[in-house]
């Protein structure tokens, strides 16, 4: 037994113990876990914008081929390397003038022809030039968020062995304590904010996941981004971006659906619900939950 003797009670940590440790191994996490929020949603976005500029030039790709092929049989005569090779060659030309050069040695082919050539291959440049600062961007997201999974999993592993411990000592991973002490919200005059905050107190209860906003789970920008999104209004999916994507107020101008942040640099956010309480997705093991809003010194206030 865990508190088989007073011995072994005496060398277990005490529940305090056991929750300033798990406290200060989620310091060390939620910034990770914020972090690789951004770098994930600039990565969604970046791939986002790729797959549109490759669907924009794929008609210019065709024509390219599509206008290279009608001239290869008679460009094959004078290069000596078949419609297939001919084709190879003029589409892998480093520029419209390259491969203009090479097609003007072809005495009969038709100057209109030569010219739809010059435009598709000038076309295809174009798109190579603005497509490659967007593919370097994804592979840049890609290896920070391989570097953030890695680190992420290693402040998991040991959250994961205090949270083990958390289960010997009280039965269960969650943090004990009402998750609801007052109506919420505490004041709801139907304005956006308000409605905002209603969303955010629909959610107690709901566990925390790092990465999620919803509908079952949250992190807690995640949080704070779907009350606002249930609104209309869109923020971004990191708790130091929305700090500095909002109109910033001070403590003395809360109002229901503001945001509240934590820590230097940001790294946490809750919406308030009035009355000096605010909804919170605190950490890895508990649920969506109320909280004074200065049960942790808060750094910036913020109104979408």
């Amino acid at each position: 037994m865990v508190l088989g003797c007073a011995t072994a009670a005496h060398a277990n940590p005490s529940s305090t113990d056991l929750e300033n440790q798990i406290d200060k191994q989620w310091r060390q996490l939620e910034p990770t876990i914020e972090n690789y929020d951004a770098v994930h949603e600039k990565l969604q976005k970046q791939q986002a914008k790729a797959q549109v500029l490759q669907a924009k030039i794929e008609p210019l790709q065709l024509e390219v081929q599509v206008q290279l092929a009608a001239v290869g049989q008679i460009a094959a005569k004078v290069y000596m390397a078949g419609p297939s090779g001919t084709f190879t060659t003029l589409l892998n030309a480093g520029s419209s003038t390259e491969a203009l050069n090479m097609l003007g040695e072809v005495e009969h082919l038709a100057a209109d022809q030569r010219q739809q050539v010059s435009k598709a291959v000038a076309l295809r440049n174009k798109y190579e030039a603005q497509a490659k600062p967007v593919n370097a961007l994804v592979a840049s997201l890609k290896v920070q968020q391989t570097a953030l999974d890695k680190q992420r999993t290693g402040i998991q592993s040991k959250i994961k062995a205090l949270d083990a411990e958390r289960v010997k000592a009280f039965g269960s991973t969650r943090a004990s304590g009402s998750i609801r002490p007052k109506p919420c919200p505490v004041v709801y005059t139907g304005d956006a904010g308000s409605r905002a905050a209603r969303y955010a107190c629909q959610q107690i209860g709901k566990s925390y996941i790092f990465d999620t906003a919803g509908p079952n789970h949250f992190d807690c920008s995640g949080l704070t981004m779907a009350a606002w999104k249930s609104v209309g209004v869109t923020l971004p999916h990191n708790a130091y971006a929305q700090a500095h994507t909002i109109t910033s107020i001070s403590a003395s101008q809360l109002r229901p659906g503001d945001l509240v942040f934590y820590y230097h640099p940001i790294d946490h956010v809750t919406i308030y619900v009035g009355g000096g309480w605010v909804v919170s997705a605190p950490q890895t093991g508990d649920v969506v939950r109320m909280k004074p809003y200065n049960s942790t010194t808060p750094v910036a206030y913020g109104r979408p």
